[in-house]
């Protein structure tokens, strides 16, 4: 079964921040390969989005799942047959305390 793919405004501004990060404050080109293999990594979910997990008993409690791509992590649930991305999030970043 093939899921659709949901990505709520928050998860889309977090794509917007990466961008600029790499665009404007760092300037380097890595920018595009880090939003390309995020955007892999999102598609890729469509064919098993149980895969995954998360480490954290409060956000399991509510179905969140993640995993990393390079140094973000992906956010997500499953609801209704779609696959919900909620945010990607920096791994330096208290998660813990956004989601």
């Amino acid at each position: 079964m093939t899921h659709n793919v949901v990505v709520t405004e928050p998860a889309v501004n977090d794509l917007h921040e990466i961008k600029y990060y790499f665009d404007y404050i760092v300037k380097l080109p890595p920018g595009q390969k880090i939003l390309r293999k995020i955007s892999d990594a999102i598609k890729s979910l469509k064919k098993l989005p149980s895969r995954h997990t998360v480490n954290d008993a409060r956000l399991a409690a509510i179905g969140v799942r993640a995993f990393p791509v390079e140094s973000y992590i992906i956010f997500y649930t499953i609801e209704d047959g779609n696959i919900v991305i909620l945010r990607i999030l920096h791994s330096s970043r208290n998660w813990g305390e956004i989601i």
